[in-house]
């Protein structure tokens, strides 16, 4: 009996022990990526797969307010201690447009390994945590308004002055989150260089489908060469796949026009 009990301790223990090296293990290669970051930023997630093959993910979370951000865990049962929450490039992700089966845990399986190994990292986090992390954003959803001119003048005119010097997304952002889109667009000629835009002019529509003027100066002109062949081929238009030409680019006024 003596023995049986032993033998029970010996297994408790190297179980125990087994499952805190492994541990140990996990935190020691996600700490290396992630002090390494360097390597991963501005890169496919394929790379990052490809360095984490004795480490796979197992499930994994993704909420979206403007911003993707996932977060991965390397455990089948949840008692993995430590996660990586990334935040994608969202330029990258307009490409894409979409992802799916957000704001719930997921299996990592070869679909999603598929789905996400294009995407491009913008920041990697390692945390010690058990549980997944509900990430939040604003205040919830904002009224709606039938004139797009009450969010311009109360909101745009408070906080414009947070957008300047921020990338345009931003206020991609600010719109999406007040029911409004870009439907078109005027790109207005650098003065001093006919090659370069310095001034766009956004045409906007809301959910009521009334429509506002917002001028953006950029902090950097954009080249017309950019533009060009959206312009050929949307006209005034704004579509998606335009929008990556602007959504990195920073703002350095903004004002609305009626």
């Amino acid at each position: 009996m003596n023995s049986y009990i032993k033998s029970l301790f010996v297994f408790g223990f190297m179980s125990l022990f087994h499952k805190a090296n492994a541990q140990l293990d996990t935190l020691q290669l996600l700490k290396k990526i992630e002090i390494n970051q360097k390597d991963y930023i501005g890169k496919s997630f394929s790379k990052l797969l490809n360095d984490l093959k004795k480490l796979p993910p197992e499930k994994h979370y993704t909420t979206y307010n403007c911003l993707y951000e996932s977060q991965f865990f390397f455990s089948k049962d949840d008692k993995n201690k430590y996660k990586m929450t990334i935040r994608w490039d969202y330029s990258m992700i307009y490409k894409a447009e979409v992802l799916e089966d957000i704001n719930k845990l997921n299996i990592f399986d070869k679909k999603t390994e598929h789905d996400y190994k294009n995407l491009i990292v913008k920041r990697i986090t390692i945390t010690n945590t058990e549980g997944v992390h509900v990430m939040s954003y604003g205040r919830g959803a904002l009224k709606k308004y039938e004139n797009p001119y009450v969010y311009l003048d109360e909101s745009l005119e408070r906080e414009k002055d947070m957008m300047y010097g921020e990338s345009f997304h931003y206020f991609i952002c600010w719109l999406q989150r007040r029911y409004m889109r870009i439907f078109a667009v005027e790109n207005v000629t650098d003065k001093k260089d006919s090659n370069k835009i310095s001034q766009s002019i956004f045409h906007i529509k809301n959910s009521f489908n009334k429509s506002a003027k917002v001028v953006v100066d950029w902090d950097s002109s954009i080249s017309k060469k950019q533009v060009m062949q959206y312009e050929k081929a949307n006209g005034c238009t704004f579509r998606n796949d335009e929008r990556n030409v602007y959504t990195n680019k920073i703002i350095k006024k903004i004002m609305f026009c009626k």
